[in-house]
């Protein structure tokens, strides 16, 4: 992430780190997304959200760690009036919901808030493991097989001030032709191999899909 003036404050887990320069992560099966958010303070936040839809005939109903009546960590996203409105409906979020076995880690290349000097940037290293993925596989093999895909958002937000307003633009492999991440048919086509592939091969497969 180059960034001439590190920023961070947010420290409390599961905040709204998107309220300040941050990397974000989202991870969708059929039913059911996640979404990982990561500071330069190595500060995370962690959503599940399950279309309101499937709630019940995609099993989730039956699962302690996604029940409804948990005091304060269910929300809902979407509907007509919201920002993240989209044709599916509403989405239930699971707030206080953690992947096991997670990790992350950040380093950073500069000094944070400190305007007296420039910075080149921060980076981060993030490890979702497959046995964390087990509600959105929707039966497929964890380890993925050759050939198995995925949708994945991969994606950077940068504040900054522009005319005397503070705006947040983003960055994404894929277009969502508007201002919204929360539209999993927009994720990136994640294909999984078991063959060593270039960065250059990569990335113009991705070039390639996003332009069909």
């Amino acid at each position: 992430c180059a960034e001439p003036h590190l920023r961070g404050t947010q420290t409390e887990r599961d905040c709204m780190i998107c309220l300040e320069n941050d990397v974000e992560v989202f991870i969708a099966g059929e039913n059911a997304y996640f979404e990982f958010e990561l500071n330069s303070l190595g500060t995370i936040m962690e959503r599940f959200y399950i279309w309101q839809d499937s709630y019940v005939k995609g099993g989730y109903d039956q699962l302690a760690e996604f029940d409804l009546l948990a005091p304060g960590i269910v929300d809902t996203l979407g509907g007509t009036w919201s920002g993240h409105a989209h044709p599916r409906g509403r989405r239930w979020c699971f707030r206080n919901w953690d992947m096991p076995g997670l990790m992350w880690a950040v380093d950073l290349q500069g000094t944070l808030n400190d305007d007296t000097d420039v910075d080149v940037g921060w980076s981060a290293e993030i490890s979702f493991p497959w046995t964390g993925l087990t509600h959105l596989a929707d039966g497929r093999s964890l380890p993925p097989r050759q050939d198995d895909v995925w949708r994945m958002d991969l994606s950077r937000f940068q504040w900054m001030e522009e005319d005397g307003r503070r705006i947040c633009p983003g960055w994404a492999f894929n277009s969502h032709d508007v201002y919204d991440s929360h539209i999993p048919e927009k994720f990136t086509y994640i294909h999984m191999s078991e063959q060593e592939v270039s960065t250059a091969t990569a990335m113009q497969a991705v070039i390639e899909e996003a332009g069909e």
